[in-house]
C-alpha cells in the first residue's frame, strides 16, 4: 500500500484482475499453461500415449502447487471490498472450486484461493509486483511504443519538479535502473511547453495517469543513440535535468566508498590521480543523492553553488545534534 500509494482494497483487486490468469494458485489455468510448454513434444505421440503423458504432467504439476499452497502459514483473515468484475469472476467463472486443494463451499473456497493468490504475489520480486499492479500502464506504454504514438502523462507531485503536471512524451522504451529496483519510461519530451527533444525518464509507479495520443512519435537514430548513452552513463533515474560538470576531491576512504557503493553512482569522466580529483558530467541531483552521504570523504570543488549547498545542509544537520537546553533534553 505504501510502495504503490494505493488503498488495500484497490491493491488486492488489482492483484486478482492482473495476476489470477498468470498465478500457479489458479491451478486449472496453471496446468494448462504448463502443458502448453510440452505441446509440440506431445503432438509426436499417438492419442492414447498423449493422454497418458498429459495426465502424468498434470498430476505432477498439481501436486507441486498443492504442496506449496499447504506450506503457507496460517493466520487471521483480512476484509476488503471486491469490485464488481472480480466478484463476478470469483462467484461464477473462477474454476478453482473444481480443484481438490480448494474443497469446500462458497466463501471457504474463495477464501482459500485468494489466500494462495496473495501469498504467491508476495513472493514475487518488486519489479514483478510493479508490473502486476500497474499492468494497465505497462500495456498503454508498450502499445504506444509499438505503434509509434506519443503519450500524455500526469506526473505525481514531486518537490523537485513542482506540483503535478501533464507532459507529452515520445516514448523510447521501458528500462530498469542498474540494480533492477524500479521500472522507468525513457524517451523525449514533446510538449510545446517543454524544451523540444529534452531527454526524459520517470518511474512507472510515479505516473498518476497516462494515455496514448493520436500524434505520431518519431525519434531519430542519432537521438536514440544519445539516449542510450545517457542511460548507460547516468542511469535512467537521472535523465531529467540539465547536465553539468562537477569536480570532487575524494579521500582514500572516499575512493573506497565510490568503488563499493553502486546504487545511484555517477560514472566519472576523468580522474586526476595525483590530486584525487574526480570529474563527473551528470545532473546535480545525482551528485547530491550519491555524494552527500560521503560526508568529509568527498569535497565539492566545483561548482561553488553546490559546495555552499552541501555546507549548509551539513550545518543544519549538525544543529539538530548540538547541545540543547535542559528543558529540550527533558522533552526528548
Amino acid at each position: 500500500m505504501h510502495l504503490f500509494n494505493e488503498k488495500k482494497s484497490t491493491i488486492l483487486n488489482k492483484i486478482i484482475t492482473n495476476f489470477a490468469h498468470l498465478a500457479e494458485a489458479s491451478i486449472s489455468r496453471s496446468i494448462e499453461n504448463e502443458l502448453g510448454r510440452y505441446q509440440s513434444g506431445l503432438d509426436r505421440f499417438d492419442e492414447n500415449t498423449r493422454l497418458q503423458v498429459r495426465r502424468m504432467l498434470e498430476d505432477a504439476h498439481r501436486k507441486k502447487i498443492e504442496e506449496k499452497i499447504k506450506s503457507h502459514d496460517s493466520y487471521g483473515g483480512i476484509k476488503f471490498k471486491l469490485n464488481k468484475e472480480n466478484l463476478e469472476y470469483l462467484t461464477r467463472e473462477c474454476p478453482e472450486d473444481k480443484n481438490m486443494i480448494y474443497q469446500g463451499n462458497g466463501r471457504a473456497v474463495i477464501g482459500k484461493y485468494l489466500k494462495a493468490l496473495f501469498e504467491e504475489y508476495c513472493e514475487r520480486s518488486y519489479l514483478e509486483r510493479e508490473r502486476i499492479i500497474y499492468a494497465d500502464r505497462f500495456d498503454t506504454i508498450e502499445t504506444a511504443i509499438k505503434n509509434g504514438e506519443q503519450l500524455k502523462a500526469l506526473l505525481r507531485d514531486d518537490p523537485k519538479m513542482g506540483s503535478a503536471k501533464y507532459v507529452h512524451i515520445k516514448p523510447y522504451k521501458i528500462v530498469t535502473d542498474p540494480l533492477s529496483m524500479y521500472h522507468y519510461l525513457a524517451g523525449y519530451l514533446s510538449s510545446p511547453k517543454e524544451k523540444p527533444d529534452e531527454s526524459f525518464s520517470y518511474r512507472i509507479s510515479g505516473f498518476k495517469d497516462i494515455k496514448r495520443l493520436k500524434e505520431r512519435s518519431f525519434i531519430k537514430k542519432e537521438s536514440r543513440t544519445r539516449l542510450e548513452e545517457e542511460i548507460r552513463e547516468n542511469g535512467p533515474q537521472f535523465l531529467c535535468g540539465n547536465l553539468a560538470e562537477f569536480k570532487i576531491r575524494l579521500t582514500d576512504e572516499g575512493i573506497a566508498k565510490y568503488n563499493r557503493l553502486l546504487h545511484l553512482r555517477p560514472q566519472y569522466a576523468s580522474i586526476d590521480q595525483s590530486k584525487k580529483i574526480y570529474t563527473f558530467r551528470c545532473t546535480e541531483q545525482q551528485i547530491e543523492y550519491y555524494f552527500f552521504k560521503f560526508g568529509a570523504d568527498a569535497f565539492i570543488m566545483s561548482p561553488k553553488s553546490l559546495r555552499v549547498k552541501f555546507g549548509d545542509m551539513y550545518r543544519n544537520a549538525l544543529g539538530a545534534y548540538e547541545p540543547q537546553t535542559d528543558s529540550a533534553r527533558s522533552d526528548a
